[in-house]
């Protein structure tokens, strides 16, 4: 089936590193701990104490709750046809009491691919995780790096679907702060570069400027009319610039739109939603409206498959 919850890993890891993410993130908890041992490559099964650094503050345009992703934001490259920024509850037991246990994911992406079999299907484009000052403690990807990128250690990893299809993953840990990950290591090596601005990736999306305060994740689509044929029955395609914002507690989906929303969007959207959604305008935009009833592993799931990915499993 697509779209199942417990395939809630970076995608740029592959169906290897599903159990690694999971047990790290803490949105399977009951993950068959079997399949955490074929995925100890990344490294990333060590438990994250997580709280995000104080970051300096972003240009006025970008709304309040999106301000945070500044830093994470540098690793990002413009052009993609797909930005998100989200936040993701961490489950440590090493965890201090009291302390903050989120990370914050910054995506961009082009060129989605179906899966080709189990897992996430590649894509042209960074995904990066911030886990906070001193959030990795020194832990890096297990076996030996395979290249040194502007004086980073990088490692690779490649897994065969299929014999002429096979995912590479080209990842790397930053500032012990950072997880960044490709699967194209000429991009891997243009985001370590760090000249990302979240002000200019989210400058051709204009209705992010009426988020609440309160939207702390945001997806960010431009149109992918050459989707329509190459996916599964029910795929949100976006057929025009359209702005998803998650935002309150409960969390509500916010879907900004001009023309009516395609279809695929709200029977995709009310598969999470407690209620049928409700359409108002604001400002010449369309606003279509969902709260949410997701756990933090449906949550995920939600903005990776609204960013584009295909999942399988």
């Amino acid at each position: 089936m697509r779209g199942t919850a417990a395939l809630i890993v970076p995608p740029s890891l592959g169906w290897r590193g599903v159990a690694a993410r999971a047990h790290q993130v803490g949105c399977c908890r009951g993950y068959d701990r079997r399949v955490v041992r074929i995925a100890r490559w990344s490294g990333l099964v060590a438990f994250v104490l997580a709280g995000c650094a104080a970051v300096p503050p972003a240009s006025p345009t970008v709304p309040a709750g999106l301000r945070p992703y500044a830093d994470v934001a540098r690793f990002l490259l413009p052009g993609s046809s797909s930005v998100a920024f989200s936040v993701h509850e961490l489950h440590s037991e090493r965890a201090a009491p009291g302390a903050t246990r989120v990370a914050r994911r910054a995506f961009c992406g082009s060129d989605f691919e179906p899966t080709q079999g189990f897992g996430y299907g590649r894509y042209h484009g960074i995904e990066v995780w911030d886990f906070g000052a001193g959030g990795l403690r020194g832990e890096q990807p297990e076996g030996e790096p395979a290249a040194s990128i502007g004086g980073v250690l990088v490692w690779h990893g490649a897994e065969e679907r299929r014999p002429d299809y096979v995912v590479e993953t080209w990842i790397c840990h930053v500032d012990d702060r950072f997880v960044v990950s490709s699967h194209d290591r000429d991009l891997l090596e243009r985001a370590l570069a760090r000249t990302g601005d979240v002000t200019e990736l989210l400058r051709p999306f204009a209705a992010v400027q009426l988020l609440p305060e309160d939207a702390d994740s945001v997806v960010c689509l431009q149109p992918r009319h050459e989707d329509r044929n190459r996916y599964w029955v029910g795929r949100p395609i976006p057929t025009e610039t359209t702005v998803a914002g998650i935002c309150g507690a409960p969390p509500s989906l916010l879907l900004f739109h001009r023309q009516p929303l395609p279809a695929q969007f709200v029977s995709f959207g009310s598969a999470y939603a407690d209620s049928p959604p409700v359409t108002t305008s604001r400002d010449g935009w369309q606003v279509t409206t969902m709260v949410l009833r997701v756990d933090a592993t449906e949550r995920m799931l939600l903005v990776q498959l609204l960013s584009g990915l295909d999942i399988f499993i």
